[in-house]
């Protein structure tokens, strides 16, 4: 939008005053300590986004930013391209086994010059954010640990013999730090389950406070929207460990913050290296 990023506290500052106090373009610019120019394209992005300033507060610098860009990232026909295919990017997505991988490579097999990966997934993440805003979500350091099979099993194939077997991949991620840790098993069974969730806790050298793995069978053996109910094994599991299992409730998504990191992890060749190597060694 401009040159020179102006100092975040300041545009926050002009969006009060004028969003709030209900001052004038020039005055709210000078009061806040913002060109003029840039202040009227900061009010003119703020006003097409849509959002309340109580909604801007909960987002990060980067991200209001990104909302004040959005009316100009609109001008480009790349961007508008990109654009017309949300809605159908965020319906595939729901489908199993579908990345933004597989549908970034079918967006630019028609849009040669189109955007590359990770501005293609930011675009993307942008515009859905700005759909359906909800509450910043401050993880503490040591608090939550997220707990799941990550989609789809992934095939590994013996050298040996070139006898193939599907195994399931685990995925574990501390909420503060987004630090995870992966690992590769025959089945999703109590005893499989309860078997990587001890390795991940040797991993990662601690106990969380609290676990909290989705809706499925290993972990939970009665789906209930307030009282789910933990199995024997975990429930073991837990109390030898000092922590405690807190199942996301079914169809809320928000109680699994951390979901899209399992969906859409990106199993790149080192990732698809280290989990072969683990299985046939």
């Amino acid at each position: 939008m401009v040159n020179k990023r102006n100092d975040m506290r300041k545009v926050r500052e002009l969006l009060r005053l004028k969003f709030e106090q209900g001052l004038s373009n020039r005055k709210a610019a000078k009061i806040a300590g913002v060109g003029k120019t840039s202040a009227s394209e900061y009010i003119s992005g703020f006003s097409s986004s849509g959002f309340t300033l109580s909604q801007a507060e909960s987002l990060s610098d980067k991200d209001l930013l990104s909302v004040l860009n959005l009316h100009k990232q609109k001008e480009n026909k790349p961007y508008k391209e990109l654009e017309d295919q949300f809605s159908y990017i965020e319906k595939e997505l729901k489908r199993k086994g579908v990345t933004l991988q597989l549908l970034w490579q079918e967006y630019r097999e028609k849009y040669k010059d189109g955007y590359g990966y990770n501005q293609y997934c930011h675009h993307f993440l942008q515009w859905r954010n700005s759909q359906k805003v909800s509450m910043h979500i401050d993880h503490k350091a040591g608090d939550k640990l997220y707990v799941d099979f990550a989609g789809t099993g992934m095939p590994i194939v013996d050298p040996q013999t070139g006898e193939m077997t599907e195994y399931e991949v685990f995925v574990a991620v501390l909420g503060c730090s987004q630090l995870s840790y992966l690992e590769a098993v025959r089945s999703q069974t109590k005893a499989d389950w309860a078997q990587v969730n001890e390795s991940t806790l040797r991993f990662f050298g601690g106990v969380p406070k609290a676990i909290v793995p989705d809706c499925l069978k290993s972990a939970v053996t009665k789906s209930d929207k307030y009282e789910p109910e933990i199995n024997e094994t975990y429930q073991d599991f837990a109390r030898h460990y000092k922590t405690v299992v807190l199942p996301a409730r079914a169809l809320h998504p928000k109680d699994y913050a951390n979901k899209y990191v399992m969906q859409n992890h990106n199993f790149n060749s080192l990732v698809f290296k280290y989990i072969y190597k683990q299985v046939i060694t």
